[in-house]
């Protein structure tokens, strides 16, 4: 037996939903059915954690990983003793 829901959500929202299930060759109706039974059989929900990080941030985690290896980077025991390094 088929049921209706409505929800309500922003209209650009479900616009920019739509387009995306159409790149998958879903309807949005299909896509959240198919996010409802994943949700039943599964019984959690996964997010992703957004894009793919930029080259900038790329390079400044290769950096920092370069430092920790190399032992070049200072510990600070309190903020107080970070922002007089900061300053100095």
């Amino acid at each position: 037996m088929k049921t209706t829901m409505i929800v309500k959500t922003d209209k650009e929202l479900k616009e920019k939903a739509r387009e995306v299930a159409a790149s998958f060759n879903m309807t949005l109706s299909s896509f959240i059915n198919a996010s409802m039974k994943q949700l039943v059989r599964d019984r959690r929900v996964e997010f992703s954690s957004g894009p793919n990080p930029s080259k900038l941030l790329l390079d400044s985690i290769a950096e920092a990983q370069e430092e920790y290896g190399s032992g070049d980077y200072k510990v600070f025991k309190s903020v107080n003793s970070l922002k007089k390094h900061l300053n100095a």
